[in-house]
Parts: C-alpha cells; structure tokens; sequence
C-alpha cells in the first residue's frame, strides 16, 4: 500500500514539530506500507520548491488556508496522485484539541477499506445544529487529518 501525506502549514513559527510528529505516527501505526511526505506551505509563493530536512516543500496558496494548499500541492503531485491507495491530507495543527482518534489510523485500518470509495477523518459535532448555505448542520469531518482516495481529489 502506498499514502500520500500533504501536510499544509504556514511557515514554521507555530507547530515547527508537525513534520517529525507526521513521519513517527506513520512509523509507529504503518508497517509496511510506502509513504511520501510532502509538505505544502503557504508562507512560501505558489511554484517555490524546496527540500527541507530531506522533505519536498511545495510553496503554496493561502487564498483558501489549508484547502488552496492541498489544491497547489495535488496540481504539483500531478498524475502520480494515481499511484497511491491513499492522499492523507493534513495539517500542521493535527494534535490540537481532541487527537487520540490519531491512534485508530493503521495499516489495517486504511488497508481494510482501501477498495472502496471512502473517506477516513474524525467527525466533530454540536447538540445545536447551525446553518450552512441555508442547510442545517450538525456534523462535519474534522480537516486537520483525513484520508482521501486519490479519485476523489
């Protein structure tokens, strides 16, 4: 199995241990399984590329946060996006708030589903439902760390 991970950020003055906390929890929870790291940071301008301790560095976007971020990464990705089972999408905040559902993610986990049209993500939720686009909403899959099959994106 192979996971892209595109972690977005914004420079490295907060949460500067995202990268190394992205490569233990794929070391720790995803045995055999091939993954690339990428990080997309949009402190840095759209087409700058980089190396940063031995990580692609895709300047980015931050016209839409994270979600531009991710959109320059996987333009730059281009059509070797395919050659993944998985896009892990995440973000330099990924451990704040509540994160021990982190621990769920392994190879059997995202091997188990791997075959179908899925998305794998924590679902935040409020007792109050509020209104989006004049729809009434009460949960949404957390953004900071989800994975995505690469035909959805």
């Amino acid at each position: 199995m192979q996971i892209l991970t595109l972690l977005a950020r914004h420079g490295t003055a907060k949460y500067a241990d995202a990268v190394p906390s992205v490569q233990q929890l794929f070391a720790r929870g995803f045995a055999g399984v091939g993954h690339r790291l990428i990080i997309a940071d949009n402190a840095q301008p759209p087409g700058h590329r980089g190396e940063e301790a031995g990580v692609e560095v895709f300047g980015a976007s931050n016209e839409g946060w994270e979600f531009t971020a991710w959109d320059d990464a996987i333009a730059a990705v281009g059509d070797a996006l395919d050659g993944y089972d998985w896009v892990n999408l995440a973000t330099s905040a990924y451990r704040q708030l509540y994160n021990r559902y982190l621990d769920l993610f392994t190879t059997a986990l995202v091997g188990g589903v791997r075959h179908r049209s899925a998305v794998l993500g924590h679902i935040d939720y409020t007792a109050e439902p509020y209104l989006l686009d004049g729809t009434a909403c009460s949960a949404w899959m957390r953004s900071s760390f989800l994975f995505v099959r690469p035909a959805a994106l």
